[in-house]
């Protein structure tokens, strides 16, 4: 009976296996200039010209079903409370592991303040690269092994 009970468990393990199909392996390929360049634009469009509908526009499609417009200019607003920069740039990236996405640390200056963002960008070099989340830091983003500098 315990001969007949693990040929039947292995009988069933092997179909499970059969039927899932092999397993795929999937390759991310990234540009971290593509991403660097996206993250650039949607912060120059959101926080330089504080144009909050255009930056709207620039973000990932999946990212505007979460978010409307409005709650994303208040967010803009809500990060600004002294004042916004005048000249961002993108100085960092991190590939996020596994995923079709890359975190960009951008620094910015205004008038008497330092500015400090990090944008996670969804997509691939394929696939081109979209903001879908956007921080302000409250000092430099802290070292990472995983990022490398622009």
């Amino acid at each position: 009976v315990d001969g007949m009970r693990s040929i039947c468990n292995a009988v069933l393990a092997l179909l499970a296996l059969v039927a899932c199909g092999p397993p795929t392996v999937r390759v991310l390929h990234h540009r971290q200039d593509l991403a660097a360049a996206r993250a650039e634009e949607f912060a120059r469009v959101a926080f330089v010209e504080r144009d909050a509908g255009r930056a709207y526009a620039l973000l990932w499609d999946e990212g505007k079903k979460r978010v409307s417009s409005d709650s994303v200019a208040a967010g803009i607003m809500k990060m600004h409370p002294k004042g916004y920069p005048v000249q961002i740039k993108a100085m960092e990236y991190e590939p996020i592991f596994g995923q079709p996405a890359m975190n960009i640390f951008l620094d910015g200056s205004g008038a008497d303040e330092e500015f400090h963002y990090r944008l996670i960008l969804q997509g691939t070099a394929e696939t081109n690269y979209r903001v879908s989340d956007f921080f302000r830091g409250s000092g430099p983003y802290p070292p990472s092994p995983n990022r490398k500098p622009l």
